[in-house]
C-alpha cells in the first residue's frame, strides 16, 4: 500500500512539472546571435523573436577595463548593435541578450556570445616646424650653354627659365642640387612651368645626402602625370622627410624627360625647410 502511494505521488509530481514546463514559451527569445570582431569594437547581430508583442531586446555586458556593468536596450526595429571603445588587450567580452515584451515578460532563455575585438591600430601624428635655414649653394650637371642659366631657376621671375641641354645630348639623370645652411630632415618645394610645361621632366626623384657621395631617395613622382600641363602651371610637393636623419644636400633628380624629350626646363623652383617629428600613441600598449 505504501509503495502504491509513493508511485501515485511521483506521477502527480511529474505531471505538475510537465505542466509548468509547457507553460514557458521557449520560442520567445533572441536567436542566431553572432559577434563580429572589428577594430576596437564588436558588432552583434541577431534575429528577433516572432512575438508581435515584443517591446525591446536588452543587452547586458561587463566592461572589463572600466570594471562596470552595462545595459543597452534596443527597440523591436533593431537587430544589431556595435559596441565600441574596446581594446583587444581587454580580452573576450560576453554579451547576454534577453527579449522583453510589452507586458514586461522576459524570455525564458537568454542568448549569449563571447568575442574579442581586433586590436586598435596606433595613432601616428606627424608635426612640422619651419626651420630658419637658407639655400646657400646650387648647381647642376646639365646646363644648356645657349640659354636658360641655372640662376634663372631661383630668381623669383616666372618669365625666365632654366634649361638642360638641347644643343647636344646629355645623359640622364639631369639634376639640380642645393646645399642648405644647416642640416634639416624635412623639405617642401614648388616648381613653376616654363610656358605650358611640355618641357617638364617626365620622372623625378628627390635625393638627400650629407657627403654628396651616398644619396638617399626620399621621394619620387611622375612629372608627366603630376605636374600640370598648363601655362605657368605650379607643382607643390608634399612634405618630404626622414625621421632618422637630417641632411645638408638635396637633389631634384630628373631621370627622364616628358614625352621622350632629351631635356627638361622649368621657370621657377623654391624650397622650404622643416624640422619634422612624429609621435605614436598605441592604446593597446598603454596602461590605464
Amino acid at each position: 500500500m505504501k509503495k502504491l502511494i509513493f508511485y501515485l505521488c511521483l506521477c502527480i509530481g511529474l505531471c505538475v512539472s510537465c505542466s509548468e514546463d509547457d507553460s514557458i514559451d521557449y520560442t520567445f527569445q533572441v536567436v542566431n546571435l553572432t559577434a563580429e570582431a572589428r577594430e576596437g569594437a564588436i558588432k552583434l547581430n541577431w534575429e528577433l523573436p516572432q512575438d508581435s508583442n515584443l517591446l525591446y531586446v536588452r543587452i547586458d555586458y561587463y566592461n572589463i577595463r572600466q570594471k562596470k556593468d552595462y545595459v543597452v536596450n534596443k527597440s523591436v526595429f533593431a537587430d544589431s548593435l556595435v559596441i565600441d571603445g574596446l581594446l583587444a588587450r581587454d580580452g573576450a567580452y560576453t554579451f547576454r541578450l534577453t527579449a522583453v515584451n510589452a507586458n514586461g515578460q522576459e524570455s525564458a532563455l537568454s542568448a549569449e556570445v563571447s568575442c574579442t575585438c581586433l586590436p586598435v591600430q596606433p595613432v601616428v601624428t606627424t608635426s612640422q616646424k619651419e626651420v630658419d635655414a637658407d639655400m646657400i649653394h646650387y648647381e647642376t650637371n646639365a646646363q644648356e650653354p645657349s640659354e636658360g642659366p641655372l640662376d634663372d631657376l631661383f630668381d623669383g621671375d616666372n618669365d625666365t627659365f632654366f634649361h638642360t641641354p638641347w644643343t647636344f645630348s646629355a645623359p640622364w639623370p639631369q639634376w639640380v642640387e642645393i646645399e642648405v645652411s644647416q642640416p634639416v630632415n624635412g623639405v617642401m618645394f614648388y616648381t613653376v612651368n616654363r610656358g605650358n610645361g611640355s618641357g617638364r621632366p617626365g620622372y623625378v626623384e628627390i635625393l638627400a645626402s650629407n657627403d654628396r657621395e651616398t644619396w638617399t631617395k626620399l621621394y619620387e613622382f611622375s612629372g608627366t602625370d603630376d605636374i600640370p600641363e598648363t601655362d605657368k602651371g605650379r607643382y607643390d610637393s608634399p612634405l618630404i622627410y626622414d625621421l632618422n636623419t637630417s641632411y645638408t644636400y638635396f637633389r631634384y633628380n630628373a631621370i627622364e624627360g616628358n614625352g621622350g624629350n632629351s631635356f627638361w626646363n622649368m621657370a621657377e623652383m623654391d624650397w622650404t625647410f622643416y624640422e619634422v617629428t612624429q609621435t605614436v600613441y598605441d592604446p593597446e600598449n598603454e596602461t590605464d
